[in-house]
């Protein structure tokens, strides 16, 4: 059974980052995820064998959730 996760803001969603978290958009595709990138800004999209396809989105939403661990 799967246990519902409540929302996060940006702010939330960094935090959860900082700890080794993947998070991502509720809107997104399940196959795209949200990284910080040496702790200082954030880079975004999706993965695929040819690489990064950016996404244009609002960060400033209330709609994030974890996804799990950032390996």
């Amino acid at each position: 059974m799967k246990t519902e996760v409540e929302d996060m803001n940006f702010i939330e969603a960094v935090e959860a980052m900082r700890m080794g978290k993947a998070v991502r958009r509720k809107g997104w595709p399940r196959n795209c995820q949200i990284w910080l990138e040496r702790g200082e800004y954030v880079a975004y999209g999706t993965t695929s064998l040819i690489g990064w396809e950016l996404l244009a989105t609002d960060f400033l939403s209330d709609d994030w959730e974890e996804v799990g661990n950032d390996e």
